[in-house]
């Protein structure tokens, strides 16, 4: 089973998470819970509103936490030097930009620009290119057996595809671009071979499948071409630097900053995946000989409100009839799964994970954080939320021990990096 919480959590700042219905880099929230429903059914969940009569829970009573800060975490851990001295982290190599996956992000930026060519004109006989939308059925087979979901043959109506949206798996809008539509009908479809990713639900993960596509017609849109000036004029693009006064050279900036920006990206995520691993790895090796009182059953009753608050949203939009069916779907256990046997488990890590953070602060001088540092991150607060609320309301809401114990996550992650080496495997 995956971990399903995320790194970001070490600091305990749980409250935060609750506050602004788990937005951000929480484990669960609302991007948390579309990844994990994109997971289990393939698609990424639809923006929404919450259905009547959902609302957020009744604030539980005020709970004190432990203070970390002040407390001496020797205590609960006793750790050396040598307990994280040097990390060997194995990332995929998917976190190394290829030139396809470069392009595949140009042609989805240029998709976003396309411009109908004829109006809504049916086209039938003329090949499906890359931005025309065509409107498909399509039943999907895997060694010769349909499987849930992948077939929509018996709807009223054809489905809507963006040739270039990227709302079906790698390989399906790409095998589509030649085909013509008068060519394939129901008892001819046209048979497209592609193979579902790794990170698809657990029954089709890594599997060869083939999709029976009946195209009804497409609508033609055309593409713009990346030149000077549709990134001047419709990218709004404005280079750091100087570019030479020559054709296509503003472009050419925009294609390498782009590259550079996905790079970066890419790094930084590496990087926390690497994070991630040296945490688990000191974990699984270190032994504490007991853990804050309160705090396990605190981070418990936090996750067991947010999964209620969730499961009203999205109950009616899935079709969930119980919190205990939703639960083993949003942590990503088997079915029939003791999911709160689970999530205690990982109250409890995220408790160790707490001691460990701030054992480390401590050996190595960096625990106390200052003013400055604490009015940089209230800063950083109210420009990630967009300015939905002042300081003065995140500071009330989160509690300065949060603010605090993100800015000692930051502080710890940097330290933690340096003793990091990161190998890329294929």
């Amino acid at each position: 089973m995956k971990k399903y919480m995320s790194i970001a959590l070490l600091c305990g700042v749980m409250a935060a998470c609750m506050l602004f219905c788990s937005c951000g880099n929480f484990g669960g929230g609302r991007e948390q819970i579309d990844n994990v429903l994109d997971k289990i059914y393939g698609t990424t969940a639809p923006e929404t509103t919450a259905p009547e009569g959902t609302t957020a829970p009744d604030a539980a009573p005020e709970v004190i936490r432990y203070d970390y800060f002040t407390n001496d975490m020797a205590q609960f851990l006793a750790l050396s030097a040598s307990d994280y001295d040097a990390f060997d982290c194995k990332v995929g190599a998917d976190y190394v930009l290829t030139d396809e996956v470069f392009e595949e992000q140009l042609q989805g930026l240029l998709y976003k620009y396309a411009t109908a060519t004829n109006g809504t004109t049916q086209v039938t006989d003329q090949p499906i290119r890359f931005g025309d939308q065509a409107y498909i059925y399509y039943r999907g087979e895997v060694d010769g057996v349909a499987f849930e979901g992948g077939s929509n043959m018996d709807d009223k109506s054809p489905y809507k595809l963006g040739i270039g949206s990227g709302s079906f798996i790698p390989g399906f809008e790409e095998g589509l671009i030649g085909v013509v539509p008068a060519e394939t009908s129901r008892e001819n479809p046209f048979a497209l071979h592609v193979t579902f990713p790794e990170q698809y639900n657990e029954e089709l993960a890594g599997k060869d499948a083939i999709f029976y596509v009946v195209v009804e017609y497409v609508v033609q849109y055309d593409v713009p071409e990346l030149t000077d000036a549709f990134v001047k004029d419709t990218l709004k693009y404005e280079p750091e630097g100087e570019v030479a006064d020559t054709e296509g050279a503003l472009a050419e900036a925009y294609l390498a900053e782009m590259r550079e920006n996905m790079e970066q990206n890419l790094l930084e995520s590496a990087q926390q995946a690497a994070i991630s691993m040296a945490v688990y790895e000191m974990l699984d090796n270190l032994t504490y000989t007991a853990l804050p009182e309160g705090e396990v059953d605190a981070y418990y009753n936090d996750y067991i409100a947010e999964f209620e608050y969730y499961y009203n949203y999205y109950k009616y939009m899935y079709g969930y009839s119980s919190i205990d069916e939703f639960a083993v779907d949003y942590m990503g256990l088997e079915k029939g799964a003791d999911w709160k046997a689970e999530l205690k488990k990982q109250s409890e890590e995220m408790v160790k994970q707490d001691v460990l953070v701030h054992a480390i602060a401590e050996k190595e001088g960096f625990e106390e954080i200052s003013e400055q540092e604490f009015k940089d991150e209230l800063d950083y607060l109210v420009d990630y939320y967009g300015g939905q609320y002042t300081a003065e309301y995140i500071r009330e809401n989160m509690g300065d021990d949060n603010i605090k114990n993100s800015v000692l996550f930051g502080k710890f992650s940097d330290y933690i990096l340096e003793k990091i080496n990161i190998i890329y495997e294929d």
